[in-house]
């Protein structure tokens, strides 16, 4: 409240004083964040590139009785001048033309180097009931190697602006 003379007081005036300075931060942290994403776009040429991604390999980590655990590793090649983060990787695994396993994972969070590049292991694990029917009865074919897989996905960055997609056919040797 004023006093007699119209003033306020100390301390409504200190809550004044902090108001106007949270205001103008917020509008000085917008601004900054607008003149960074001006000089992003302009130091790059261009937006943001999709990065490059190829199944490196694709082997055998681990098997039971009950299931087979493949390494799938995944090789990712940023292209631009800044860290890039994985936020998300899914993927099916098919094995003799049948879906076999997916890979899920969720709000992974791997980064990406600027101007690098990254191998992505990633375990699938396949339980022998979800294989095909041929394959049930002979374990032999998954160790013996010439099995052949197909993986298809994508990779999701940059906090979901960038989706890129990725597809490979081979066959399963064996482990070495």
């Amino acid at each position: 409240m004023a006093d007699s003379f119209g003033h306020y007081d100390d301390e409504k005036r200190r809550i004044l004083d902090m108001m106007k300075t949270f205001k103008l931060s917020r509008l000085g942290v917008f601004l900054w964040a607008l003149v960074g994403a001006v000089m992003l776009t302009a130091c790059g040429g261009s937006a943001l590139k999709k990065p490059s991604l190829e199944v490196a390999e694709v082997r055998i980590a681990d098997f039971d009785r009950d299931a087979v655990q493949l390494t799938v590793t995944l090789k990712v090649q940023n292209p631009n001048p800044i860290e890039l983060s994985i936020t998300d990787i899914q993927a099916k695994f098919f094995l003799a033309n049948q879906e076999a396993g997916q890979i899920e994972s969720a709000q992974a969070k791997y980064l990406l180097p600027a101007s690098g590049s990254v191998m992505l292991p990633i375990k699938v694990n396949i339980p022998f009931k979800s294989l095909p029917d041929t394959l049930k009865k002979s374990t032999l074919a998954l160790v013996s190697g010439g099995l052949p897989y197909k993986i298809t996905g994508s990779i999701t960055t940059f906090n979901g602006l960038l989706n890129v997609p990725f597809e490979k056919t081979g066959e399963i040797g064996k482990r070495r």
